[in-house]
């Protein structure tokens, strides 16, 4: 639910933190097949997870659910970032940084340390990982009229 609300219901076209209009359509259309192609890609560790859920993870497939996810916050970070000179609109540093850089530091240390975790707790971390990122969406105050500030 987490990746899905801030992929569409905070971002455009399936990119997370991206504004609408701000880039053109090829490379919004780029943007949106990496970010399919990382969802694709932690559906595969799910996957992998369910079937060693009374046990650990193999490091295969901990990294496949680790990597994809730190792809998808690299990938929400750039897409927050690039279109701001282009939108013409300040980058809120300290409100990025602190959504996005502590569940890409969870998921790469769990990826590089998770090894003795059994798998529920893995998977339960990255879940907590993405509901950081989307807790940055829900606690800021809303602005009428004014765009979303990343």
């Amino acid at each position: 639910m987490a990746i899905w609300q801030l992929s569409l219901v905070h971002g455009y076209g399936g990119v997370p933190n991206l504004r609408e209009s701000v880039l053109p359509p090829r490379l919004v259309l780029f943007l949106h097949c990496v970010t399919n192609g990382t969802l694709t890609a932690l559906a595969t560790g799910l996957g992998a997870a369910m079937e060693h859920r009374h046990g650990q993870l193999p490091a295969g497939g901990r990294w496949v659910l680790c990597a994809s996810l730190s792809v998808y916050f690299v990938i929400a970070m750039a897409a927050a970032i690039v279109p701001g000179p282009a939108a013409q609109a300040p980058v809120a540093w300290g409100r990025l940084l602190g959504r996005l850089l502590p569940p890409l530091a969870l998921s790469l240390a769990i990826g590089l340390f998770g090894g003795g975790l059994p798998t529920a707790v893995v998977v339960w971390l990255l879940v907590a990982a993405a509901g950081w990122s989307l807790l940055g969406h829900i606690a800021r105050p809303m602005r009428a009229g004014l765009p979303d500030d990343v």
